[in-house]
């Protein structure tokens, strides 16, 4: 029997790196931190500043994956990576919600419940992004595949200058909402795919992401200092300005960081099989139930601003191991049925819907 070929382990390196970023991210938005603390605390403010602005960027490198790996299936395939995904996210927003009415973790409107019964409607914006994009792979796809080198290139250089560095450079607002990154980022997904990832040294790709990450850093340096200098503490709140979706040094960052991992030749079966509960950790870390009593009711942020050097890494380390290990449990129970029976499923559907000469 043919021995099963392990998938190249640096894109799933990549994947558990921008969940770090993620999360380190959520510190620090849904931490309760007001801007008069930051300024007043100048080195610690600024030190949780920098660890979040890579928390969106990170989310840029999910989507762009996306598109890398999905561009080129059939609509089958499609549809069959989307369910599991569907089911795992009911899973866990009811579990959760089950979890904080049975101990009374917190107190939960009707509203509430019901967007946490449909979380494909009501759950996670990212998710719900994701199945948008599922919707429209159908229709992107083959437009993508037939599309030119040259003409493909030019649509994604105007894409650039549209979404991201006009709006980035011109404080203009052109109303983008979070989840237009899916299908820019599934176009230069899919871009790579199909025309190659280039023929220069990958230390190019690293240079272009460590390069565009200081700059990313420096800006959050010198508007501090700028707010500091002035005495004005709105300026401080500006210092994360270039850590948004459609950040030209943000963009710039997630295409370059993913070009690098993309081309690291190396297989291990650990880094695999722990990429696979990413999705997991994000949907139990951020869940709208439980992210208040996580970031505030639990060791809160804020208080700690003053050690924050110490209680930032080792919370974020923290949330990031216990999700894992949770996600890892339910992917040994739950999810292994699930995907057995889903896999019948699928084949039933497949003997009852393909022509006999066509099936192997």
């Amino acid at each position: 029997m043919e021995k099963r070929q392990e998938r190249a382990s640096g894109i799933e390196l990549l994947r558990i790196a921008c969940m770090l970023m993620i999360i380190a991210h959520h510190y620090f938005v849904h931490g309760g931190f007001s801007t008069a603390s930051i300024a007043v605390n100048r080195g610690q403010g600024m030190f949780v500043q920098m660890l979040q602005m890579f928390g969106r960027p990170a989310c840029l490198i999910f989507a762009l994956t996306s598109g890398y790996f999905l561009v080129g299936r059939s609509r089958e395939r499609h549809g069959r990576r989307i369910v599991p995904l569907l089911a795992e996210q009911w899973f866990y927003s009811v579990a959760i919600l089950v979890v904080v009415l049975a101990f009374r973790l917190r107190s939960v409107s009707p509203l509430e419940a019901v967007c946490s019964l449909v979380p494909a409607l009501f759950g996670h914006w990212y998710i719900v992004g994701y199945l948008m994009l599922y919707i429209l792979i159908p229709f992107l796809d083959p437009w993508l595949r037939s599309m030119e080198k040259r003409t493909n290139r030019r649509l994604l250089l105007a894409l650039f200058l549209l979404w991201s560095v006009i709006p980035t450079f011109t404080l203009y607002d052109w109303h983008f909402d979070e989840r237009d990154l899916f299908p820019v980022m599934y176009l230069i997904g899919g871009y790579i795919r199909l025309h190659g990832e280039g023929k220069y040294p990958n230390g190019r790709n690293l240079a272009v992401s460590l390069g565009s990450a200081g700059l990313m850093l420096l800006s959050v340096a010198l508007i501090n200092t700028w707010g500091y200098r002035v005495r004005n503490a709105d300026i401080v709140g500006w210092a994360t300005y270039f850590g948004d979706y459609n950040s030209t040094p943000g963009v710039v960052f997630a295409v370059s960081t993913f070009l690098f991992f993309s081309r690291l030749g190396f297989t291990s079966r650990t880094v695999n099989g722990l990429a696979g509960s990413m999705v997991g950790i994000y949907l139990l870390h951020d869940d709208d139930l439980i992210r208040e009593l996580l970031w505030k009711g639990l060791s809160p942020n804020a208080a700690h601003i003053s050690s924050v050097w110490v209680h930032e890494p080792v919370k974020v380390l923290a949330v990031f191991a216990v999700c894992l290990a949770i996600d890892l449990l339910r992917r040994a129970t739950v999810e292994r049925v699930f995907l057995k029976g889903f896999k019948r499923l699928c084949a039933a559907w497949d003997r009852k819907h393909t022509p006999a000469g066509q099936r192997r």
